[in-house]
């Protein structure tokens, strides 16, 4: 059964909604805690980074990050997904042969890839439930 978060994100977040969604990297003050965090986690490591965005969107943060040999986007909307393609694909070619996107709500995806660097911004306890399952699986 599909919960409320769930819902509320697929319907928002398609058809033409998305078209209002940012698709440019984040500015001011109020989002340098995130580009400073991506940055930073970026540099920390020497060698090229396997990083996985757990609601993606649009991939507005993709602009920060650096130093990536393997990205994933998942996001629930398949709508916002086409905008992040499209977004790296014409502002940030040089993510584009390392990124692969799925179509997932958080609580279902299922990988056994291993990442060095795992974040959400704006989704966890808003549009997925933040519980020891989801816990479990980002750990």
């Amino acid at each position: 059964m599909e919960n409320v978060h769930n819902s509320r994100s697929k319907k928002w977040f398609s058809g033409k909604e998305v078209e209002l969604y940012p698709t440019a990297a984040p500015v001011g003050e109020a989002y340098s805690v995130y580009s400073d965090t991506l940055k930073a986690a970026c540099r920390k490591s020497g060698e090229s980074l396997s990083v996985l965005e757990l609601g993606c969107g649009t991939g507005r943060y993709f602009f920060f990050l650096s130093n990536i040999k393997k990205l994933t986007g998942v996001d629930i909307s398949a709508d916002m997904l086409k905008s992040a393609a499209q977004n790296i694909e014409k502002n940030i070619p040089a993510l584009v042969p390392v990124t692969n996107f799925v179509n997932s709500s958080i609580e279902a995806f299922q990988t056994n890839e291993k990442y060095d660097f795992i974040y959400s911004i704006g989704t966890l306890g808003e549009y997925c439930v933040f519980n020891g399952d989801v816990l479990a699986k980002i750990l």
